[in-house]
């Protein structure tokens, strides 16, 4: 048996060889994340997952380069490129473009679904345009034309929340706050409640 997979490797060229290297890496990666997942283990997938507050509330953001698009990249490219290959009797002309097309399709197809999944994991039942009009306080300061955190009360719960500022003015932790909008991805847009 080991003669047999030393002379299929043996019969394969260096471009070849290179698919079956990265099918094995992608697949290995995907075996590990399996195994986490059954144990319950965290591995850094790319996901940030940060608790908001005391009831849940919890803010997910996936990157595209991310544990899962990388195996997949890897394995379904390497795939594809072998397949390629062997049907082009070695044409990496043809199998190297179609690899890296088809695995750059599958990383974007699998971080579209896990954007998805994550998203409807984060409303849950709050709706947050329901809060437009309420006031609260920066938490984490919005600096200008950045990110920072508000805190308020909403359905009998204190949240604590992205937001920006609505015309880019920065917000020092503890500035009274009016929310105006909500952006797609519940991001808070705020005021300073000074502003009338």
């Amino acid at each position: 048996m080991i003669n047999s997979i030393t002379d299929w490797w043996g019969a394969l060229d260096s471009i070849q060889q290179t698919y079956v290297i990265l099918i094995f890496m992608g697949g290995l990666l995907f075996l590990i994340q399996i195994i986490f997942s059954f144990f319950g283990g965290e591995l850094g997938d790319g996901t940030d997952v940060g608790v908001a507050n005391d009831f849940g509330v919890s803010d997910y953001s996936f990157k595209f380069f991310s544990l899962q698009t990388v195996s997949s990249f890897l394995l379904i490219g390497g795939l594809v490129g072998l397949y390629v290959a062997h049907k082009t009797d070695g044409n990496h002309l043809i199998s190297t473009p179609c690899a890296i097309v088809s695995g750059l399709a599958m990383a974007y197809l699998v971080n579209f679904v896990i954007k998805k999944m994550l998203s409807l994991q984060t409303s849950g039942n709050l709706n947050y345009k329901e809060a437009i009009g309420l006031s609260g306080k920066v938490y984490l300061k919005i600096p200008v034309g950045g990110e920072g955190q508000i805190e308020f009360d909403f359905n009998n719960r204190r949240l604590y929340c992205k937001a920006i500022s609505k015309n880019s003015q920065e917000l020092y932790t503890g500035t009274r706050i009016k929310i105006v909008a909500v952006t797609s991805d519940s991001v808070f847009v705020v005021e300073n409640d000074l502003i009338k």
